[in-house]
Order: C-alpha cells, then sequence, then structure tokens
C-alpha cells in the first residue's frame, strides 16, 4: 500500500497532495509507469479521506497524463 504523508497545515487541498505525490513518485521510479494503483475506496481508508478525495486526485493524474 502507498503511505502518502498528507499535511493537514499545507493551503493545497488533500486531492493534490496525493496527485502530486503519486506523481513525483512515478517521475522518480518508485512507482512503476503502468504499475495498478490500489483501488480509491482501499487508498482512502488507509489514508483516513474520503474516497471523492482519492477519485478526484486519480481523475487529475488520468487527464494531466493525456496531454
Amino acid at each position: 500500500m502507498i503511505t502518502i504523508p498528507l499535511d493537514n497545515t499545507d493551503t493545497k487541498p488533500f486531492y493534490i497532495q496525493i496527485y502530486e505525490y503519486i506523481r513525483k513518485e512515478i517521475l522518480n521510479g518508485n512507482i512503476a509507469a503502468e504499475e495498478k494503483l490500489p483501488s480509491a475506496r482501499n487508498l482512502a481508508a488507509n489514508l483516513n479521506v474520503s474516497r471523492s478525495t482519492v477519485d478526484t486526485a486519480y481523475f487529475l493524474h488520468i487527464h494531466s497524463e493525456a496531454l
């Protein structure tokens, strides 16, 4: 399971923090580009955030990489 350090004091919303962390980990080679990410439900439970927060982060990831 991915462990993402979320910062409550950061002005960025959690979905942006999640998106940026995953993007950075892929670019650094810590997550393979073809590696399957955890389900939104599982990651949300692990991070103690709502599933819609993770859904939004995944949506950003999918659409930003398609550009």
